[in-house]
């Protein structure tokens, strides 16, 4: 069973009110970045918070899917549609691409460039078994504000 979202209202530096949030999310768009097949609880959580508040989740899987474009187009022009990117992300990195880079890598490199809200989450078994380019994808967001 997956853990409850919880938002941390007392490290905020913002009260915020669920109609200040929800005024906030309404009609936003917000990417959801993870391997599919290792975080299937967990995306489906995170979907059913975002609607929660009156965003719009944008999810490979349900709405980027079956287009006449390469795969690696169809998810960046969702990043490119969306104003947050929440990155979810476990132990493996994902297969690379031509250009050396997971797809969720591509993705996170593609909404920092564009300016989204970041938000990421990072799922440490504790086993160490955490997969080299997943190591170093973590190292390097760590080195900017975890969201923003």
């Amino acid at each position: 069973m997956t853990a409850p979202l919880i938002i941390d209202q007392v490290s905020a530096s913002l009260q915020v009110t669920d109609a200040d949030l929800r005024a906030w999310a309404s009609g936003r768009r917000v990417f959801v970045s993870s391997l599919i097949t290792d975080m299937p609880e967990e995306r489906a959580a995170v979907r059913s918070a975002i609607v929660s508040v009156g965003a719009t989740p944008v999810m490979f899987e349900d709405d980027l899917g079956a287009q006449d474009v390469p795969a690696d187009r169809a998810y960046l022009a969702g990043v490119h549609s969306s104003e947050v990117y929440i990155g979810l992300w476990g132990e493996r990195y994902g297969v690379r691409m031509s250009d050396g880079y997971s797809a969720t890598h591509a993705e996170f490199l593609e909404a920092e460039r564009y300016g989204l809200r970041l938000c990421l989450f990072v799922h440490d078994k504790g086993t160490g078994e955490m997969d080299g380019g997943q190591r170093d994808l973590i190292a390097q967001s760590t080195r900017r504000p975890a969201c923003r």
